[in-house]
């Protein structure tokens, strides 16, 4: 049997937990991501911010052991959130154009950045 679930705007992207127990759907007229337990098929969160602004090609991602969903904004912004606290880390900026990647280490604490301008960033020494 599948899971059904409306959103409520336009999806750019979902991308499933590791462990299979989480979605995270990225919602371009909302500029803002749902974090969603597919157990109950209920959403836990909503993550949104200042100046977070999704494009149409804007993609979430979970870390590995899904921890934390980044997301890049179209004006060089990237947002992480923490799923187990449900707080905002902070990351400095780095790009000067939209970020509709973001994209993590498959080992861990690593995420690479891409930006429309194809300039890139590997983010290692971030203190999440």
């Amino acid at each position: 049997s599948g899971i059904n679930a409306e959103y409520g705007g336009r999806i750019t992207s979902v991308d499933l937990s590791g462990c299979g127990k989480f979605l995270a759907c990225s919602c371009k007229d909302a500029s803002a991501i749902k974090f969603i337990d597919l157990k109950v098929n209920q959403a836990i969160a909503t993550f949104t911010a200042d100046g977070l602004k999704m494009g149409e090609h804007t993609r979430c991602s979970f870390s590995p052991d899904g921890q934390y969903i980044a997301v890049g904004s179209t004006d060089g912004s990237i947002f992480v959130w923490n799923t187990r606290t449900l707080k905002r880390e902070e990351v400095p900026k780095q790009h000067s154009s939209a970020v509709p990647v973001v994209k993590w280490h498959p080992m861990g604490q690593a995420f690479v950045s891409l930006e429309k301008s194809k300039k890139f960033f590997v983010w290692t020494d971030l203190d999440v």
